[in-house]
């Protein structure tokens, strides 16, 4: 008798390709009888355990299938009656083994390249998810949670699961550029202390990098086997004119090319137009340069920003713990979230750093780097406006459940899952929202700095690529930037 049985059951799913299809067919393979599932990763991968009384082999297929994060089950593999779910792929993330229990079987989800036909196209904004596809907040259809668009198999495929739990395993990441990398038009040699990176996913996917000692932004292309085009994109400018230390960037997806630099020390905002400095010339669109204050039209060491689809300017105001907003053009801002003052409830802000604008769910996501927290503000909220503590905020720690002085996050696109730069553990936290806890997937376990492939000295800033298979970091004293791998 053959290892393995072939059964085929329809998905029946709520939102159509097209008019004409409504039912997409895939595949269960079904081990025989007395095999569980052994993952490499049991605490990330279970998504569901549960005792069925009735029809447990029907039953237990169906809940997988209801389940769009589900690719492998099994039952009766531990107790009798039991149903268990996993994320993953069989034949990368784990093993089939023999069970005690003699009536247990293993049961993976099959996939062919035509159920993935509509990825990248264009679908309906009220599109219900389904097990293949789901419709992106760009109303594109993209792939699932804890999947990657694989161009080799032209399918979504499930990412290697985040290795964590009792047994902790950290990733171990590729330096692409530092401080020997030759940059194009600057004066000086590689990095020195970048303290902010992001990916421009609105034209070429170039990765930005704020290296703040040299008092410059530069850019580069990651192609995997070449780092190519590293050239200066800001640093001096017509009359003399420099940063002070610039410390973050970003990148609207509506605004091309158009930079926002916050000059720390500077204690302003500048905007630079075409990822050039000669014509129009950088100009301050928030802040007094080189004056700070507590006032609306001023800002006070301000550290990481973000710009909406209206053109409203968000920065983070640390040394007046409150983030501000700046209508587009305006001279003068709102505070809307802290206090001005700082204090560790759910309405005050203690340095705030970091920031992740969520506007598709009007929410704004606050580094508070000194109460060792993340929280989570409603733009909506008005002032005072009351935080939800989303990861830590359970004192200074190694813990799974806490941080220790994080500088900044970013989310995945499905707003589920936080990347989390833990700086004073010196490591890279991944923290799915709604849980009590994270796990460190790169860094050393015991918060010690380092230089080596898994570790850090300081990591400042994280950020993914566009299809989320890649995690950049900002690791400032060893001035360096590593890439790692997700899949």
């Amino acid at each position: 008798m053959s290892l393995t049985q072939l059964y085929f059951f329809s998905l029946i799913i709520s939102s159509c390709f097209n008019l004409n299809e409504c039912i997409r067919y895939s595949s269960i393979k079904l081990t025989n009888t007395g095999f569980q599932f052994q993952p490499i990763n049991y605490q990330a991968q279970l998504l569901s355990t549960s005792i069925i009384q009735t029809d447990l082999f029907k039953t237990c297929f169906m809940l997988c299938n209801k389940d769009i994060s589900c690719r492998i089950y099994d039952i009766n593999a531990l107790l009798l009656n039991q149903c268990r779910l996993f994320q993953g792929d069989i034949n990368l993330h784990g093993t089939i083994i023999s069970s005690a229990l003699t009536n247990s079987r293993v049961g993976s989800v099959q996939y062919s390249t035509n159920l993935y036909s509509n990825y990248g196209q264009s679908c309906a904004a009220n599109a219900i998810e389904n097990r293949y596809l789901v419709c992106g907040s760009d109303l594109i259809w993209t792939c699932p949670p804890n999947t990657y668009w694989n161009g080799f198999t032209s399918m979504c495929s499930a990412q290697s699961p985040i290795l964590g739990s009792s047994s902790l395993k950290v990733l171990e990441g590729t330096t692409i550029v530092d401080s020997n990398t030759v940059v194009a038009k600057s004066a000086t040699l590689g990095l020195s202390g970048p303290t902010s990176i992001l990916v421009n996913k609105t034209v070429d996917n170039a990765i930005i990098v704020v290296d703040s000692a040299y008092g410059q932004v530069i850019s580069f292309h990651d192609d995997v086997s070449n780092i190519s085009n590293v050239t200066l994109v800001a640093k001096n400018w017509t009359g003399g004119n420099m940063f002070n230390t610039p410390y973050t960037a970003f990148i609207h997806s509506s605004q091309k090319s158009v930079l926002y630099v916050t000059d720390y020390y500077g204690h302003c905002v500048y905007k630079i137009d075409n990822m050039q400095v000669v014509s129009p010339v950088p100009n301050v669109v928030a802040g007094v340069k080189g004056s700070f204050g507590n006032g609306t039209n001023k800002l006070y060491y301000p550290y990481r920003i973000a710009v909406d689809s209206a053109g409203n300017l968000y920065i983070t105001d640390s040394r007046n713990h409150r983030v501000m907003r700046y209508a587009a053009n305006a001279t003068s801002g709102v505070m809307i979230a802290g206090t001005g003052t700082s204090g560790s409830d759910s309405l005050s802000l203690n340095r705030p750093y970091g920031m992740y604008l969520d506007e598709d769910n009007s929410y704004i996501y606050v580094v508070d780097a000194l109460n060792s927290r993340i929280q989570r503000f409603s733009l909506s909220g008005g002032s005072p406006n009351n935080g939800t503590t989303v990861a830590g905020g359970n004192g200074n720690g190694l813990d799974n459940n806490q941080l220790y002085l994080p500088f900044d996050i970013c989310l995945t696109k499905n707003k589920r899952t936080m990347y989390i730069a833990d700086t004073g553990n010196n490591r890279i936290v991944r923290w799915n929202i709604g849980e009590a806890s994270g796990v460190n997937i790169a860094g050393d376990v015991n918060g010690n700095s380092g230089s080596s492939a898994s570790m850090f000295d300081q990591p400042y800033s994280v950020a993914l690529n566009d299809n989320e298979t890649f995690l950049y970091v900002a690791d400032k004293t060893n001035s360096r930037i590593i890439r790692f791998e997700l899949i």
